[in-house]
């Protein structure tokens, strides 16, 4: 039984994608849906309301190195009370059916088109409607707390706390559901993708800086405070970025190798260039890549993106069209 359907994209933004191939789960037990959800998320206590006979549970799962996506539904009303959560972070997109939780202070009635944030140290506990499906991104306050210190230069000290309500039209809702398309469309395909755990990386890092940029939180007056980079130190960056274009960089690595926090790098390039240093390394990479395909000295469209850092073949092909106009196989053909 597959579980993936076609909905409307507005309210099922992830209805193009079957989880059914990674399935975890398909019961009727009560117990053993608390007890495999507990160990694949979050401990919690799950509890039927009403009949219970009613009662089944499915759970599918995308694994992605450090990131996970579960597609979780039960068919009766339940509630959920999954504690504090000290150390796991769930992000939830209700796709059908609606979810009323409290999270913290926060009391939010959430359903197709909106999500939720759980996580921080803060109690999130909900009743879902009977038919309840949702796509669940789980990771750990590791990976955030490694996210903010790249970013920040300093430790958070305490866990993060973000908002718990993530509206359809938010910003970090926003940049977060197409890091999540580009992983479920082949991000570890190796036909598309030939380094897939640089992939993961990539998009981990991303995920996480577009939930601490776009999506309140307890720290975010810290944000503002962090001071810019002269333009010295941007081009210093730069010529790292120049000396490196066949290495798998993130922003992490490169703000590491310069010694500066990721957010200032972001703020320096943003103020000097007018776009993000990732934004302008791809720019640097297709450049020299078409360079080599237009004189001949590659020998394949695929040898090209390789040498110029490009590991996901599909996504080179993409910027290089919006870039030049044309496909790689084009200036290939010619510079042949």
């Amino acid at each position: 039984m597959t579980i993936a359907r076609t909905v409307d994209d507005s309210r099922d933004p992830f209805g193009a994608f079957d989880f059914s191939k990674g399935r975890v789960f398909d019961t009727c037990d009560v117990g053993e849906a608390q007890t495999q959800c507990s160990l694949a998320l979050a401990p919690h206590r799950l509890t039927v309301e009403g009949d219970s006979a009613l009662f089944r549970a499915r759970m599918a799962c995308a694994a992605f190195g450090p990131l996970s996506l579960y597609q979780l539904d039960w068919n009766a009303r339940v509630t959920v009370d999954a504690g504090m959560l000290e150390h796991d972070y769930l992000m939830a997109f209700p796709v059908e059916g609606a979810i009323d939780c409290r999270h913290g202070d926060e009391k939010i009635v959430a359903g197709p088109g909106q999500a939720v944030l759980a996580g921080g140290g803060q109690r999130f506990h909900f009743t879902a409607t009977s038919n309840y499906r949702q796509v669940i991104v789980h990771f750990r306050r590791a990976a955030l707390d490694g996210a903010w210190a790249a970013m920040t230069g300093a430790e958070s000290g305490k866990s993060i706390r973000f908002a718990c309500d993530m509206p359809a039209d938010g910003p970090a809702r926003n940049a977060v559901l197409p890091l999540l398309h580009l992983l479920l469309r082949g991000a570890g395909d190796e036909r598309v993708c030939v380094n897939p755990s640089y992939a993961y990386e990539r998009i981990q890092d991303a995920l996480l800086t577009a939930l601490l940029l776009g999506q309140p939180h307890s720290l975010q007056r810290r944000l503002t405070s962090q001071q810019g980079l002269d333009r010295a130190r941007v081009r210093r960056a730069q010529d790292f970025m120049h000396e490196n274009l066949s290495e798998p960089l993130t922003l992490t690595a490169i703000a590491s190798a310069l010694g500066i926090p990721s957010r200032t790098l972001q703020q320096a390039f943003q103020s000097a260039e007018g776009m993000g240093p990732m934004q302008w390394l791809r720019g640097q990479r297709l450049q020299a890549a078409r360079t080599a395909l237009a004189r001949g000295d590659a020998g394949s469209v695929a040898d090209a993106a390789l040498r110029f850092g490009f590991f996901h073949l599909g996504e080179f092909s993409h910027h290089y069209r919006r870039a030049f106009g044309e496909s790689p196989r084009d200036t290939f053909n010619r510079g042949a």
